[in-house]
């Protein structure tokens, strides 16, 4: 069965972790058609869209295939003809359509050339339904938006139109990522650190390639206030955390006791150092490690490449410390998922690699990207770089296994 998962902004990183979800999940799946912000894939078994979902956080919807022609008339009169099984009833008639793989200029034509033959399609079988379209849309921001989509309780009522291969394709919206659920978590947890925590996309996204299942032990040694505890607790897994921070530690024993609504968290959660973790911790116990230790203060104005290999030098004492440390907690085969900072300057980029010393310690360096694709979406086979458009520092993401 063929499905769509259309990405977020963060394109490059939507690809990776779905790459790797899917490879952790259902082996046996290929993707037979990628583009900047979307792919197809072919998934032999059963596949469980709101599950798969649920543990993606950088793709918007998944898309459960219809149909497919191989031109755009034919295309609408199948669209015309067809059963389109969406379910639309009495009370829940309003539909969508979104679009995707077509030129901006076209976009807008299609949207509405699909949604009035569908429309015309649902009035000759008997069926009063209403279009949702938005008054005022952004330029190219005709498609539903994840919160509309729940909102407007558009899943199973929204056709998803794609050109892809010189074909085109009709699929059901299956799935949606839900953006209160990450809102809720965030603003209802106990303890609250909100400029420091780690995004809950970039999160999810560091649990994701670990690639680990439920009720294995994950550690998170630079915890702050939990946000990667959090993740990985909604994913079942058992967690632990360290950091040298008190009040951190106190808090995040507060909210992972609070996702857990139980009290126990204080015996896996301890203060401490993330480079004496065989302090802290059994010896081989962890089957994933994943953290953003430090990152550089938001600034205005981007210093000098000279001052800034000087941050960078006094970042390295933490994080090759940390990587020692790390590997003698960790099981063979275990991955260890770290960001660190990168940052763009006018004359050169800076950043800490930190590939080189991995090996020494006993890591090998886990390729997200193959070259090909790394080409499509300018970035490195060996590291990701999560970025918004115009901003100077980036998290670089690397993903190493013990050997």
């Amino acid at each position: 069965m063929k499905y769509i998962v259309v990405f977020g902004d963060h394109n490059a990183t939507a690809f990776v972790e779905l790459k790797s979800t899917l490879g952790d999940n259902y082996p046996d799946a290929q993707i037979i058609h990628l583009d900047k912000k979307f792919a197809i894939i072919d998934v032999k078994k059963n596949f469980n869209c709101t599950g798969f979902q649920f543990k993606l956080a950088n793709s918007l919807k998944i898309g459960e295939l219809l149909f497919s022609e191989n031109n755009f008339h034919g295309f609408l009169l199948s669209l015309r003809k067809k059963t389109v099984p969406l379910e639309i009833s009495g009370e829940h008639n309003l539909f969508s359509v979104s679009v995707h793989g077509f030129k901006p200029e076209k976009t807008r034509q299609v949207h509405r050339s699909c949604a009035t033959t569908l429309k015309q399609n649902f009035s000759e079988k008997g069926l009063q339904t209403k279009y949702f379209e938005k008054k005022q849309p952004a330029k190219q921001q005709l498609n539903s938006t994840p919160a509309e989509v729940f909102l407007k309780k558009l899943v199973g009522r929204e056709l998803i139109v794609c050109k892809a291969s010189n074909k085109y394709f009709a699929f059901k919206l299956a799935a949606a990522l839900n953006p209160f659920r990450y809102k809720k978590l965030d603003d209802s947890r106990p303890f609250q650190r909100r400029l420091l925590n780690t995004p809950p996309r970039i999160s999810s996204l560091l649990i994701n390639l670990l690639c680990m299942h439920e009720k294995e032990q994950f550690l998170d040694p630079f915890c702050g206030s939990g946000t990667l505890l959090l993740a990985a607790r909604q994913l079942g897994m058992d967690v632990f955390g360290c950091d040298t921070d008190k009040t951190c530690v106190k808090g995040s024993i507060e909210n992972v006791d609070w996702i857990n609504q139980k009290t126990g968290a204080s015996k896996s959660i301890k203060q401490g150092d993330a480079t004496k973790l065989n302090e802290l911790f059994e010896k081989n116990f962890f089957n994933g490690v994943a953290c953003e230790p430090i990152l550089l203060p938001p600034i205005k104005q981007i210093p000098s490449s000279k001052e800034l290999e000087k941050a960078i030098e006094k970042l390295k004492p933490v994080y090759f410390g940390f990587l020692e440390s790390a590997h003698t907690v960790m099981k063979k085969g275990a991955r260890l998922c770290v960001v660190s900072p990168y940052i763009r300057t006018s004359k050169k980029d800076v950043f800490l690699d930190l590939s080189k010393k991995a090996s020494q310690v006993g890591f090998k360096t886990v390729k997200l990207l193959t070259e090909k694709e790394a080409g499509f979406f300018k970035q490195q086979e060996e590291y990701l770089l999560d970025f918004s458009k115009n901003q100077k520092i980036r998290r670089m993401i690397y993903v190493f296994e013990k050997k």
